[in-house]
Protein backbone atom coordinates (compact mmCIF):
# COMPACT_ATOMS: atom_id res chain seq x y z
CA UNK A 1 0.00 0.00 0.00
CA UNK A 2 2.95 2.37 0.80
CA UNK A 3 4.54 1.62 -2.53
CA UNK A 4 1.24 2.53 -3.93
CA UNK A 5 0.62 5.87 -2.38
CA UNK A 6 4.35 7.00 -3.29
CA UNK A 7 3.56 5.66 -6.99
CA UNK A 8 0.16 7.71 -7.10
CA UNK A 9 1.80 11.21 -6.09
CA UNK A 10 4.56 10.70 -8.24
CA UNK A 11 2.14 10.75 -11.28
CA UNK A 12 0.11 13.38 -10.17
CA UNK A 13 3.41 15.51 -9.51
CA UNK A 14 4.61 14.54 -13.11
CA UNK A 15 0.75 15.91 -14.21
CA UNK A 16 1.47 19.01 -13.11
CA UNK A 17 4.60 19.46 -14.31
CA UNK A 18 3.19 18.81 -17.91
CA UNK A 19 0.19 21.19 -17.19
CA UNK A 20 2.42 23.79 -16.46
CA UNK A 21 4.86 23.09 -19.31
CA UNK A 22 1.59 23.25 -21.47
CA UNK A 23 0.51 26.45 -20.08
CA UNK A 24 3.86 27.89 -20.30
CA UNK A 25 4.07 26.90 -24.00
CA UNK A 26 1.04 28.49 -24.61
CA UNK A 27 1.40 31.60 -22.96
CA UNK A 28 4.68 32.14 -25.35
CA UNK A 29 2.77 31.88 -28.25
CA UNK A 30 0.11 34.45 -27.32
CA UNK A 31 0.60 38.34 -27.12
CA UNK A 32 1.14 39.85 -23.50
CA UNK A 33 -2.44 41.37 -22.00
CA UNK A 34 -2.12 44.84 -23.22
CA UNK A 35 -2.81 47.36 -19.95
CA UNK A 36 -5.15 50.06 -20.06
CA UNK A 37 -3.35 53.65 -20.52
CA UNK A 38 -4.01 55.94 -18.18
CA UNK A 39 -4.92 58.49 -20.37
CA UNK A 40 -7.94 57.51 -22.27
CA UNK A 41 -8.43 58.19 -25.75
CA UNK A 42 -11.13 60.48 -26.77
CA UNK A 43 -13.33 61.09 -29.96
CA UNK A 44 -15.08 64.45 -31.56
CA UNK A 45 -18.96 63.91 -31.22
CA UNK A 46 -20.58 66.50 -33.04
CA UNK A 47 -24.68 67.15 -33.24
CA UNK A 48 -26.71 65.73 -35.90
CA UNK A 49 -28.62 69.32 -36.16
CA UNK A 50 -27.03 72.50 -35.86
CA UNK A 51 -28.29 74.68 -33.13
CA UNK A 52 -29.47 77.64 -34.91
CA UNK A 53 -30.39 77.38 -38.50
CA UNK A 54 -29.58 80.70 -41.76
CA UNK A 55 -26.98 83.09 -39.22
CA UNK A 56 -25.79 85.36 -41.29
CA UNK A 57 -22.58 86.41 -42.35
CA UNK A 58 -22.87 89.58 -41.03
CA UNK A 59 -23.87 87.92 -37.51
CA UNK A 60 -21.36 85.68 -37.97
CA UNK A 61 -18.11 88.34 -37.79
CA UNK A 62 -20.60 91.06 -35.19
CA UNK A 63 -22.40 88.53 -33.12
CA UNK A 64 -20.06 85.45 -32.63
CA UNK A 65 -16.50 87.76 -32.99
CA UNK A 66 -15.23 86.27 -36.29
CA UNK A 67 -14.27 89.57 -37.72
CA UNK A 68 -12.44 87.72 -40.56
CA UNK A 69 -14.50 85.23 -41.38
CA UNK A 70 -14.47 85.32 -45.29
CA UNK A 71 -11.08 86.20 -45.35
CA UNK A 72 -10.05 83.09 -43.39
CA UNK A 73 -12.87 80.94 -45.06
CA UNK A 74 -11.61 81.94 -48.99
CA UNK A 75 -7.71 81.40 -47.94
CA UNK A 76 -8.81 77.86 -46.59
CA UNK A 77 -10.87 77.20 -49.99
CA UNK A 78 -7.70 78.69 -51.83
CA UNK A 79 -4.77 76.22 -50.44
CA UNK A 80 -6.84 73.67 -50.22
CA UNK A 81 -7.53 73.92 -54.07
CA UNK A 82 -4.11 75.18 -54.91
CA UNK A 83 -1.62 73.75 -52.01
CA UNK A 84 1.41 74.46 -54.15
CA UNK A 85 0.36 78.26 -53.77
CA UNK A 86 2.75 80.63 -51.96
CA UNK A 87 1.39 82.99 -49.15
CA UNK A 88 1.27 85.81 -51.12
CA UNK A 89 -0.37 84.31 -53.96
CA UNK A 90 -3.58 82.60 -51.41
CA UNK A 91 -3.61 86.32 -50.12
CA UNK A 92 -3.96 87.66 -53.50
CA UNK A 93 -6.35 84.70 -54.98
CA UNK A 94 -8.71 85.31 -51.59
CA UNK A 95 -9.32 88.59 -52.36
CA UNK A 96 -11.39 87.42 -55.36
CA UNK A 97 -12.90 84.49 -54.44
CA UNK A 98 -16.62 83.92 -54.64
CA UNK A 99 -18.71 82.85 -52.05
CA UNK A 100 -22.33 81.43 -52.75
CA UNK A 101 -24.20 81.99 -49.97
CA UNK A 102 -25.21 84.47 -47.16
CA UNK A 103 -25.89 82.30 -44.43
CA UNK A 104 -24.45 78.64 -42.75
CA UNK A 105 -26.23 76.99 -40.08
CA UNK A 106 -23.80 77.04 -36.73
CA UNK A 107 -23.29 74.44 -34.00
CA UNK A 108 -22.86 75.87 -30.17
CA UNK A 109 -20.73 72.57 -28.54
CA UNK A 110 -17.97 70.64 -29.71
CA UNK A 111 -18.31 66.94 -27.43
CA UNK A 112 -15.43 64.85 -26.78
CA UNK A 113 -16.81 61.06 -26.01
CA UNK A 114 -14.13 58.31 -24.48
CA UNK A 115 -15.19 54.77 -23.44
CA UNK A 116 -13.68 53.75 -20.01
CA UNK A 117 -12.81 50.02 -20.56
CA UNK A 118 -13.43 48.80 -16.61
CA UNK A 119 -17.29 50.17 -17.99
CA UNK A 120 -19.92 47.08 -17.45
CA UNK A 121 -20.46 48.05 -21.21
CA UNK A 122 -16.98 48.89 -22.72
CA UNK A 123 -18.95 50.49 -26.12
CA UNK A 124 -20.58 53.12 -24.12
CA UNK A 125 -19.02 56.19 -24.82
CA UNK A 126 -19.20 59.05 -22.07
CA UNK A 127 -19.35 63.03 -22.89
CA UNK A 128 -15.73 63.79 -21.15
CA UNK A 129 -14.70 67.28 -22.52
CA UNK A 130 -16.69 70.23 -24.11
CA UNK A 131 -16.51 73.22 -25.93
CA UNK A 132 -18.81 75.65 -26.26
CA UNK A 133 -19.01 78.84 -29.14
CA UNK A 134 -21.91 80.55 -27.94
CA UNK A 135 -22.81 84.70 -28.53
CA UNK A 136 -24.64 86.34 -25.45
CA UNK A 137 -28.44 86.16 -25.18
CA UNK A 138 -31.20 86.05 -23.15
CA UNK A 139 -33.17 83.23 -21.46
CA UNK A 140 -36.94 82.34 -21.25
CA UNK A 141 -36.79 84.96 -18.14
CA UNK A 142 -35.58 87.88 -20.40
CA UNK A 143 -32.32 87.56 -18.17
CA UNK A 144 -29.47 88.35 -20.15
CA UNK A 145 -26.44 85.45 -20.36
CA UNK A 146 -23.07 86.44 -21.71
CA UNK A 147 -21.30 85.02 -24.48
CA UNK A 148 -18.86 82.00 -23.91
CA UNK A 149 -16.29 81.53 -26.31
CA UNK A 150 -13.63 78.62 -24.93
CA UNK A 151 -10.30 77.97 -26.02
CA UNK A 152 -8.94 74.55 -27.58
CA UNK A 153 -5.52 72.54 -27.44
CA UNK A 154 -5.27 72.41 -31.47
CA UNK A 155 -2.72 70.44 -33.21
CA UNK A 156 -1.27 72.27 -35.96
CA UNK A 157 2.19 70.02 -37.80
CA UNK A 158 4.45 71.03 -40.82
CA UNK A 159 6.22 69.06 -43.95
CA UNK A 160 9.45 69.67 -45.03
CA UNK A 161 9.29 71.42 -48.19
CA UNK A 162 6.22 73.93 -47.69
CA UNK A 163 8.34 76.78 -46.31
CA UNK A 164 6.04 79.59 -44.51
CA UNK A 165 3.29 77.98 -43.55
CA UNK A 166 1.69 74.66 -41.96
CA UNK A 167 0.05 71.89 -42.91
CA UNK A 168 -2.79 69.82 -41.17
CA UNK A 169 -2.82 66.19 -42.02
CA UNK A 170 -6.88 65.50 -42.48
CA UNK A 171 -7.77 63.10 -44.57
CA UNK A 172 -6.22 64.63 -47.82
CA UNK A 173 -5.48 68.35 -48.03
CA UNK A 174 -3.65 70.96 -46.55
CA UNK A 175 -4.71 74.16 -44.49
CA UNK A 176 -2.76 77.43 -45.02
CA UNK A 177 -1.86 79.25 -41.73
CA UNK A 178 0.24 82.42 -41.73
CA UNK A 179 2.73 81.96 -38.91
CA UNK A 180 5.20 79.64 -37.60
CA UNK A 181 3.19 77.56 -35.61
CA UNK A 182 4.17 74.17 -34.69
CA UNK A 183 3.22 70.67 -32.67
CA UNK A 184 -0.06 72.44 -30.61
CA UNK A 185 -0.97 76.17 -30.16
CA UNK A 186 -3.98 77.12 -28.06
CA UNK A 187 -6.95 79.04 -30.65
CA UNK A 188 -10.49 80.47 -29.32
CA UNK A 189 -13.35 78.54 -31.12
CA UNK A 190 -15.49 81.44 -32.48
CA UNK A 191 -17.92 79.74 -34.56
CA UNK A 192 -18.77 76.00 -36.22
CA UNK A 193 -20.19 75.68 -39.16
CA UNK A 194 -20.89 73.06 -41.87
CA UNK A 195 -20.72 74.59 -45.68
CA UNK A 196 -24.09 73.88 -47.96
CA UNK A 197 -24.14 71.14 -50.38
CA UNK A 198 -24.26 74.01 -53.22
CA UNK A 199 -20.66 75.37 -52.19
CA UNK A 200 -19.35 71.75 -51.42
CA UNK A 201 -19.81 70.99 -54.65
CA UNK A 202 -18.39 73.91 -55.88
CA UNK A 203 -15.08 74.37 -54.19
CA UNK A 204 -14.45 70.38 -53.66
CA UNK A 205 -16.43 68.70 -56.58
CA UNK A 206 -15.94 64.94 -56.06
CA UNK A 207 -14.81 65.17 -52.21
CA UNK A 208 -17.99 66.60 -50.54
CA UNK A 209 -18.08 63.76 -48.07
CA UNK A 210 -14.20 64.39 -46.57
CA UNK A 211 -15.13 68.09 -45.65
CA UNK A 212 -17.24 67.74 -42.28
CA UNK A 213 -17.20 70.45 -39.85
CA UNK A 214 -15.45 73.86 -39.86
CA UNK A 215 -14.31 76.10 -36.99
CA UNK A 216 -13.44 79.67 -37.11
CA UNK A 217 -9.77 80.15 -35.14
CA UNK A 218 -8.76 83.32 -33.14
CA UNK A 219 -4.85 82.16 -32.79
CA UNK A 220 -2.53 82.82 -29.87
CA UNK A 221 1.15 82.44 -29.41
CA UNK A 222 2.46 79.14 -30.32
CA UNK A 223 4.03 76.93 -27.91
CA UNK A 224 6.92 75.95 -30.30
CA UNK A 225 8.13 79.69 -29.73
CA UNK A 226 7.78 79.64 -26.45
CA UNK A 227 10.03 78.25 -22.81
CA UNK A 228 7.63 77.07 -19.75
CA UNK A 229 7.82 79.25 -16.79
CA UNK A 230 10.52 77.99 -14.33
CA UNK A 231 8.77 77.85 -11.26
CA UNK A 232 4.80 76.45 -12.16
CA UNK A 233 5.97 74.97 -15.87
CA UNK A 234 2.82 76.86 -17.37
CA UNK A 235 3.32 78.45 -20.57
CA UNK A 236 2.84 81.88 -20.92
CA UNK A 237 0.81 83.27 -24.15
CA UNK A 238 -1.32 85.98 -25.57
CA UNK A 239 -3.02 86.28 -28.60
CA UNK A 240 -1.37 86.88 -31.79
CA UNK A 241 -1.58 89.81 -33.02
CA UNK A 242 0.39 91.30 -36.26
CA UNK A 243 -0.19 94.80 -37.46
CA UNK A 244 -2.93 95.20 -35.22
CA UNK A 245 -4.88 92.48 -36.57
CA UNK A 246 -5.62 88.77 -34.84
CA UNK A 247 -4.47 86.17 -36.74
CA UNK A 248 -7.62 83.45 -37.15
CA UNK A 249 -7.90 80.81 -39.78
CA UNK A 250 -10.69 78.16 -40.68
CA UNK A 251 -9.49 74.85 -39.58
CA UNK A 252 -10.91 71.06 -39.72
CA UNK A 253 -12.31 69.38 -36.51
CA UNK A 254 -12.34 66.56 -36.90
CA UNK A 255 -8.82 65.19 -35.89
CA UNK A 256 -7.02 68.90 -35.05
CA UNK A 257 -8.93 69.87 -32.22
CA UNK A 258 -7.50 67.92 -29.10
CA UNK A 259 -9.41 68.96 -26.19
CA UNK A 260 -10.30 72.50 -24.80
CA UNK A 261 -7.52 74.52 -23.07
CA UNK A 262 -7.79 75.91 -19.41
CA UNK A 263 -6.57 79.16 -19.11
CA UNK A 264 -5.49 81.38 -15.90
CA UNK A 265 -4.91 84.97 -16.37
CA UNK A 266 -1.52 86.46 -15.94
CA UNK A 267 -3.30 88.74 -12.79
CA UNK A 268 0.48 90.28 -12.04
CA UNK A 269 0.67 92.59 -8.78
CA UNK A 270 -2.95 93.91 -9.56
CA UNK A 271 -5.84 92.48 -11.02
CA UNK A 272 -7.88 94.09 -12.49
CA UNK A 273 -11.38 94.82 -11.57
CA UNK A 274 -12.96 94.98 -15.15
CA UNK A 275 -12.29 90.81 -15.29
CA UNK A 276 -15.25 88.57 -15.57
CA UNK A 277 -15.53 85.35 -16.17
CA UNK A 278 -17.37 86.16 -19.19
CA UNK A 279 -14.90 88.91 -20.83
CA UNK A 280 -11.76 88.23 -18.98
CA UNK A 281 -10.61 86.19 -22.47
CA UNK A 282 -11.16 89.85 -24.36
CA UNK A 283 -9.53 91.81 -21.54
CA UNK A 284 -6.82 90.38 -20.45
CA UNK A 285 -3.26 90.39 -22.28
CA UNK A 286 -1.79 86.99 -21.28
CA UNK A 287 -2.67 83.57 -20.17
CA UNK A 288 -1.16 80.87 -18.82
CA UNK A 289 -1.67 77.27 -20.24
CA UNK A 290 -2.86 75.01 -16.94
CA UNK A 291 -1.48 71.90 -18.04
CA UNK A 292 -2.84 70.29 -14.91
CA UNK A 293 -6.26 70.21 -15.52
CA UNK A 294 -5.91 66.81 -16.59
CA UNK A 295 -4.67 63.90 -17.89
CA UNK A 296 -4.45 64.82 -21.31
CA UNK A 297 -3.62 67.92 -21.09
CA UNK A 298 -0.66 67.41 -19.04
CA UNK A 299 0.85 64.36 -22.06
CA UNK A 300 -0.26 66.54 -24.85
CA UNK A 301 1.75 70.14 -23.63
CA UNK A 302 4.39 67.72 -22.21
Amino acid sequence: MTAWLDRREKVLLHEKFIRRRFQANHWQTQPPPRIPPLVLPREVQMATRPTVYGVSLEEIETKYGATDFKGALARYIVHYQHPESSRCQVEVAATSLYIPFHKLSVFHCIKFVSHDPFHVDPSVGMVVDSIHCEPESFDQHGNYVPGRFDTAIIKIDSQAGLKGMSVFPSNDYCIFIFSEYLGYCVGQIRYVFVLPSHALKLWFPGQESSVSHLAYVSWFTPFSSLQPQRDHRMYKISRRVINGKQRSSVIPIIKLIRQSAHLIPAFGPIASLDWKSSTVLDTASDFYVNCFSDRLAFSTIY
